[in-house]
C-alpha cells in the first residue's frame, strides 16, 4: 500500500454483515498506522441508499489498537471535530481494509470534552449480537483509552494528497453496505442523520 493508491473500506457488524463500504486515498503510511483522506462529496454506500460525504476527513487507521481516530476538517482544514471508532484491529487484503465495529464511539468536538457515545447503540448490540463479559470489558477499555487519546490529539492542517477526480463508477454502484452514523451536532456541516454516526470513517 503506498501514498495515493485508493483503498477499500469495510465495516462489518458483529455477525459478518458489511453494512458500509466507501473508497478512499492513502495519506501516508507508518508502521503503526496507515492514515487515508476521504474529501467532501465522495460517496459511502450502504443499503438504505448511497450519501455523499458532507466534509473533508482524515482517517488515522491505527493496526495495533482497537480504535480508529477520524478527523472532521472545515474547507479550511480546521479540526472541528475527533471521532474515535471502537472497533476490532484492522484486516488489511491488499488495498481492502475491513473492520468489525463494535458500536461505542468517542467524540471530541473542538474545545469540549471528549466523552463516549452511542452506549445505548452498545447495550442493544450485547443482546444481539452475544457479546460476553469479557468482550464488553475489552471494548469499554478501548473507549476509555481512546477518549484520553482524543484529549491530546493534535490534529494536522491540511491533506497531503491531491483531490481525485469524482469517482462516478462508486457513485453508482449498487454492491456497498453501509450504514452512516448519527453525528452530534456542529453547526456548519449539513445533516447527516441515520442510525450509525459518520461523516466518512468512516469517518467510521
Amino acid at each position: 500500500m503506498n501514498i495515493g493508491d485508493e483503498v477499500t473500506f469495510r465495516a462489518l457488524h458483529a455477525d459478518g454483515e458489511c453494512y458500509r463500504w466507501w473508497y478512499s486515498t492513502v495519506e501516508a503510511v507508518h508502521a503503526d498506522r496507515i492514515v487515508v483522506w476521504m474529501f467532501k462529496d465522495e460517496i459511502i454506500h450502504q443499503p438504505n441508499g448511497d450519501r455523499s460525504m458532507p466534509c473533508d476527513s482524515r482517517l488515522h487507521v491505527l493496526l495495533d489498537k482497537w480504535y480508529s481516530v477520524e478527523e472532521l476538517l472545515k474547507p479550511d482544514g480546521t479540526c472541528v471535530e475527533l471521532y474515535l471508532n471502537i472497533n476490532a484491529p484492522v484486516i488489511i487484503e491488499g488495498n481492502q481494509i475491513t473492520y468489525t465495529d463494535y458500536e461505542l464511539d468517542v467524540s471530541k468536538v473542538m474545545g469540549q470534552p471528549a466523552e463516549i457515545i452511542d452506549q445505548d447503540e452498545f447495550a442493544e448490540a450485547i443482546l444481539r449480537y452475544g457479546y460476553s463479559p469479557e468482550h464488553q470489558a475489552r471494548c469499554w477499555a478501548a473507549a476509555h483509552e481512546a477518549l484520553l487519546l482524543a484529549e491530546s490529539w493534535t490534529p494536522q492542517p491540511q491533506a497531503k494528497i491531491k483531490s481525485p477526480l469524482r469517482r462516478q463508477r462508486h457513485a453508482s454502484s449498487n454492491t456497498g453496505f453501509a450504514s452512516a452514523r448519527s453525528r452530534s451536532a456542529v453547526a456548519w456541516l449539513p445533516s447527516f442523520s441515520s442510525t450509525k454516526r459518520s461523516c466518512a470513517t468512516p469517518t467510521g
